[in-house]
């Protein structure tokens, strides 16, 4: 019987070009991520709740959007 799937021995990626750009993506997400923390630290607690609900009645309300243009279209 044939196998559908070859087991892989080596683990990561083939091509040494996408590796290194992979770990580039990575440090720069990293990078940001770190600043963003240091900029979040420094609000306030009520700022960051205002944000938070902002965000969530944003997000919300285009989900809301999507969902019911699915259904009505």
């Amino acid at each position: 019987m044939k196998r559908a799937f070859k087991n892989r021995t080596s683990g990561g990626l083939a091509n040494p070009l996408v590796h290194r750009i992979a770990l580039w993506v990575l440090r720069r997400q990293r990078r940001l991520a770190d600043w963003l923390n240091e900029k979040a630290e420094n609000l306030e607690i009520r700022t960051k709740r205002l944000l938070l609900v902002l965000f969530c009645g944003v997000f919300g309300s285009y989900l809301l959007d999507l969902l019911f243009s699915a259904f009505l279209n």
